[in-house]
């Protein structure tokens, strides 16, 4: 847009006067020589009463001038009845409304009977969760089967492990210190296999899927109707139907989301919201490696994963509803026509969500994994390990090496995702479930939480961090005692 500016075109024609605003004008132009401010524009100021104006005129001219031009102003505003604010605007909003005739071409929404009929269904209760229920089974089974599963094996099997890891290793074969070849190519702690292509092998494609599915969802109309279907199950959480959007671009990253709880009308909703986002949205680079890491195991163990994550939220938006004072608005939206979304234009705007995403990632990646490649090499990470074993291996039953996946995960959440499953040899099933839980549980990565003190306050902040922290220990410990005792394997 900015590369732009400098082919703007002047309008044909500009707008027309009254000609006694344009005699006035004219006077004006004549009485004050500056440079400084067109005198066509201080007259127009002068004749609306704009006080600004009238001073800047006597510090310039005098105040034998501004009087002058005062009762000359008064004088001619006697010709019009209205106010000259009004009449000023009018003109305005019609010379707009021309230009905006000229340049866009507006296409009356094509009423299909069907799909008019499709979205009331959409928001009724007997109709509207079976099509919500399908609408989450599709979307599971694009981006967990084709994306996490197909997508994610091919590129890795074939680009990275059949050609990439093998030529870059060669590469670097022949630098002389040891402690640079493994700063690149360690397989465990190196820049290459556990930033670089670990991003591009398992974020990128999952994550692609995700914005294609969710461009559908969006571009169709359904997010709205959604909200309009969730609405009574969000006024117990202390939110309207509006408090859909959020968390579901929560599923897309939590800090865009956080952001978006601006909407909301009250404080009490916004801090509602953005506890709820902290506490168990699984951003989509997240989501992305869950998909991949679930689908080698029984659907139970998405199931309870899935289920702990959805079930949480609603009790927790109502216990913090009963907490927090304050009050709710009831739903008020504009809801656009049910249509049939565009594939082309979703995957273009996918296809650069995407490479804007990888682009500011990627380098997070990379010092991620610098910063634990160099914190291991100091002793650091063993140190970390061995004062963190109580609780993370003593209550949640987790190998100790989770340390590295939660320093990653709190630098950036999907980095910390890809390395639960570099790691994954080392897990057994219900650590696996234990640590994605926690992971989602926890609070995120450095971004949201700079946004969160921003959006909401250090005191808040403080707040809602501690709880969702201390929470995530809670409930991982309680999943894998649970587990433990009943005997659940997951395999």
């Amino acid at each position: 847009m900015i590369a732009n500016l400098a082919k703007m075109r002047t309008a044909n024609k500009l707008i027309e006067f009254p000609a006694w605003i344009e005699q006035f004008l004219e006077i004006v132009t004549k009485l004050l020589k500056t440079d400084d401010i067109s005198p066509r524009a201080i007259g127009i100021l002068l004749l609306t009463g704009d006080s600004g104006i009238e001073e800047w005129i006597e510090s310039k001219f005098g105040p034998g001038m501004l009087e002058q031009l005062k009762d000359l102003a008064q004088e001619y505003r006697k010709e019009e009845q209205a106010s000259c604010s009004i009449l000023f605007a009018n003109l305005y909003n019609k010379k707009a409304e021309q230009i905006i005739n000229a340049v866009q071409k507006v296409e009356p929404p094509i009423k299909n009977p069907f799909l008019m009929k499709f979205g009331d269904w959409c928001t009724q209760l007997s109709t509207g969760v079976p099509i919500a229920i399908a609408a989450l089974y599709i979307m599971y089974l694009f981006i967990g089967s084709f994306g996490a599963t197909l997508l994610v094996d091919t590129i890795n099997g074939v680009i990275f492990e059949g050609y990439l890891i093998p030529w870059t290793t060669k590469l670097v074969s022949p630098i002389p210190s040891a402690f640079i070849r493994d700063m690149v190519v360690d397989p465990d702690f190196g820049i290459l296999p556990t930033g670089v292509f670990l991003a591009l092998g398992l974020v990128l494609p999952v994550l692609f899927c995700f914005y294609f599915a969710f461009g559908i969802l969006e571009d169709s109309g359904y997010l709205s109707r959604l909200s309009i279907l969730l609405d009574k199950v969000f006024q117990k959480m202390g939110l309207n139907g509006k408090g859909v959007i959020p968390l579901v671009m929560g599923f897309s990253c939590v800090t865009m989301a956080i952001l978006t709880t601006r909407m909301l009308d009250t404080e009490k909703e916004k801090n509602i919201a953005t506890f709820l986002l902290l506490l168990g949205m699984p951003c989509a680079p997240l989501l992305a490696v869950m998909f991949i890491i679930l689908g080698k195991m029984p659907l139970s163990a998405s199931i309870t994963v899935f289920g702990l994550i959805f079930s949480q939220i609603i009790i927790a938006g109502m216990i913090v509803n009963k907490i927090l004072p304050g009050r709710r608005i009831p739903l008020l939206m504009e809801i656009p026509p049910m249509r049939l979304p565009k594939p082309l234009q979703i995957l273009k705007m996918s296809a650069a969500k995407t490479y804007f995403f990888m682009k500011e990632a990627v380098p997070v990646f990379i010092m991620a994994s610098l910063v634990v490649f160099l914190f291991e090499r100091m002793g650091g990470l063993a140190a970390l390990e061995r004062a963190a074993e109580p609780v993370i291996h003593g209550f949640m039953g987790l190998p100790v090496k989770s340390v590295q996946v939660f320093i990653k995960t709190l630098i950036r959440r999907e980095s910390g995702a890809t390395e639960i499953e570099h790691l994954s040899s080392i897990y057994d099933n219900v650590q696996l479930v234990v640590n994605l839980l926690v992971m989602t549980f926890l609070t995120p990565c450095m971004n949201a939480i700079i946004v969160l003190f921003k959006e909401r306050g250090s005191r808040a902040a403080i707040a809602i961090m501690s709880t969702v922290m201390i929470y995530a220990i809670l409930i991982g410990s309680m999943v894998n005692y649970t587990c433990r005792l009943l005997g659940v394997t997951f395999s």
